[in-house]
């Protein structure tokens, strides 16, 4: 490891456990807050240290999946500075039955998902609606089974994001019918970073017609 790569690891360590800190002393500051603008800047805080969590785990975790080599060389993730106009608040309507369905993979493997249902939403004046999944055995969902899984493209994508799309993966909302979405969130496929990973490709109904500049954009060093 060159002594640039290792002085980049111990900033991001040292910067992480300083924002990790700052998460836990927040908590109630949000509670309290009392104009919007200070609970934005709170959240938008919190985001941060999130991204600054998956850097920290991307650099240094065997689970990663980055190889050793691209660990070795990892100088950082890229992201658009957090948006609050690209947290919206959606409805989501469940099918009667949730049927698996064929997906295309990276690799060119057809895989099955559980169709769930879909979710629909307003945003920049334009409404989308996106079909969501379940699984239990995608790559990017094996540390927490079970939650919602979208795979979405959009205009940016295959210029400043991934070409093969990216994802927002949350838990099942208390309340379908209002909650909320939050594109900030979105982050690359595995196979984004590495090909030896077989990752879905978002499905023709999951093409969203607007530039979603909100959550991770391209990685330098996919192999």
């Amino acid at each position: 490891m060159n002594i640039a790569t290792n002085n980049f690891k111990i900033q991001k360590i040292y910067l992480f456990y300083q924002l990790l800190l700052l998460a836990i002393l927040m908590v109630p500051t949000v509670l309290a807050a009392q104009t919007e603008a200070e609970r934005q800047a709170i959240m938008d805080a919190l985001s941060e240290n999130d991204r600054l969590i998956k850097e920290e785990w991307m650099a240094n975790d065997e689970d990663s999946p980055l190889t050793e080599v691209q660990r070795e060389q990892f100088d950082g993730l890229s992201f658009y500075p957090v948006d609050p106009s690209f947290k919206v608040f959606a409805r989501l309507e469940r099918d009667e039955v949730q049927q698996n369905v064929e997906m295309k993979t990276s690799q060119n493997v057809i895989i099955y998902l559980v169709r769930y249902g879909k979710i629909t939403f307003s945003l920049k004046g334009t409404v989308v609606s996106l079909t969501i999944f379940r699984d239990q055995n995608l790559p990017e969902m094996s540390d927490t089974p079970g939650r919602f899984f979208i795979p979405f493209a959009d205009m940016t994508t295959g210029r400043e994001t991934s070409s093969l799309g990216r994802y927002l993966i949350f838990e099942r909302p208390a309340n379908e019918s209002n909650f909320m979405l939050d594109f900030n969130k979105a982050i690359n496929p595995y196979a984004a970073y590495n090909s030896a990973y077989n990752s879905i490709i978002p499905p023709q109904e999951n093409y969203i017609p607007l530039e979603i500049t909100a959550g991770e954009k391209n990685f330098s060093n996919p192999r």
